[in-house]
């Protein structure tokens, strides 16, 4: 999530031009880079890890896809600061909750 997070801000303040305010001002180009970055490193790491693991990139697609679409959620909604705690427990929980045996 580090890396969504990260392009949201970086995005965000070069490119943003339509700005949103659920909680804190946000761009929609920010939280677009945030949910493309997320997603991004998200399969990248299931690539990866599928060679170690004995898994299918494929049957993890809906929970990475699940997972970057509430972290981009979350961090539309999180004040600026509070994102960085927000974004990690509500990844961690949805992964939990789809794939991780809650």
């Amino acid at each position: 999530m580090a890396y969504g997070d990260s392009a949201a801000l970086l995005i965000g303040e070069r490119y943003g031009r339509r700005r949103y305010k659920l909680v804190a001002d946000k761009s929609l180009e920010g939280s677009a880079a945030m949910f493309i970055a997320s997603f991004s490193s998200l399969a990248i790491s299931l690539i990866f890890f599928s060679r170690l693991y004995s898994f299918s990139v494929f049957e993890k697609i809906f929970p990475a896809l699940a997972i970057a679409t509430v972290t981009t959620l979350v961090e539309g909604f999180a004040p600026m600061s509070f994102d960085n705690l927000t974004v990690p427990v509500f990844g961690a929980l949805t992964f939990l909750f789809l794939d991780g045996g809650i």
